[in-house]
């Protein structure tokens, strides 16, 4: 019953979403937003089925630490910046939950000065190429250590 209740709220905002951006309400607007917003939320309730791992321990409960999201746009900042005015980085590695990976490869790959070049699910690792050659708060915080 819980995926068709989060399948119906994704499509009534999304359909609310797409109508409210379009020049004239029409039948065929209806129709392609209803469509497009069907489409959507299948596409939601895949992806958090991805993103969220079905573990006894986090059952339903994202693997991103709470806070965690708040620091991303600071560090979008800093890692542009940094990006701009010296490119260049070293390899480290992040060790994460088993099923956190996906999530946490997302997030951290949001930053221009992070991205997530390799996955070892097995082990809960991940291999992060960054451009300030240390682990950042945002890193720190959703694995954990902040």
């Amino acid at each position: 019953m819980r995926p068709l209740l989060e399948a119906l709220a994704w499509w009534g905002a999304l359909t609310v979403g797409y109508l409210a951006v379009v020049s004239s309400v029409s039948l065929t607007e209806v129709l392609v937003g209803t469509g497009a917003a069907a489409a959507g939320a299948v596409a939601a309730l895949a992806a958090r089925r991805v993103l969220t791992p079905d573990t006894p321990e986090r059952h339903g409960r994202s693997p991103v630490r709470p806070g965690a999201l708040a620091l991303l746009p600071v560090r979008i900042v800093e890692d542009t910046v940094r990006v701009l005015w010296s490119p260049q980085g070293v390899w480290g590695e992040i060790r994460v939950g088993r099923g956190a990976q996906g999530a946490v490869t997302l997030v951290v790959s949001a930053s221009p000065g992070a991205y997530v070049g390799a996955v070892d699910p097995e082990h809960g690792r991940l291999v992060v190429h960054r451009t300030g050659g240390r682990t950042s708060a945002l890193e720190k915080r959703m694995v954990g250590g902040a």
